[in-house]
C-alpha cells in the first residue's frame, strides 16, 4: 500500500481517493463539540437519565449507527442556527444536508 502527495492510497487490488475537506471536519468537529457540550444538555433540562443517556453512550451508539451521528451533527447545526442567527442560512444548510446525507 501506498500514498501519494495527492492523498492516493493505492494497493494492488483497489484505489482510495481521500477527498475529505479539511473545513468540512472542521465543521464537524464543532458541530460535535457544540452537540456534547450544551446543545445535549437542552434535551435534558431535568437531568433525567431515562430521558437522556449520558453523552459517551450516544456518541458510541452512533460510532455504529453512521446516521446518527449525522443527526447529532444536524442537531447541532440547527441548534446555532438558533443562537447565531447571523449564520443562520449556512448552519440550517448544514443541517438540511447532514439530514439528507
Amino acid at each position: 500500500m501506498s500514498a501519494s502527495s495527492t492523498g492516493e492510497t493505492t494497493d494492488s487490488t483497489s484505489t482510495v481517493t481521500n477527498t475529505v475537506d479539511p473545513a468540512a471536519n472542521m465543521l464537524r468537529t464543532e458541530l460535535l463539540y457544540r452537540w456534547l457540550t450544551e446543545t445535549i444538555d437542552l434535551l435534558n433540562e431535568l437531568n433525567n437519565p431515562e430521558i437522556v443517556k449520558p453523552p459517551a453512550d450516544i456518541v458510541s451508539c452512533s460510532i455504529k449507527v453512521p446516521y446518527l451521528l449525522d443527526e447529532l451533527l444536524a442537531h447541532a447545526a440547527t441548534h446555532l442556527s438558533v443562537i447565531r442567527p447571523e449564520q443562520q442560512d449556512y448552519y440550517r444548510t448544514h443541517a438540511a444536508h447532514l439530514q439528507n446525507h
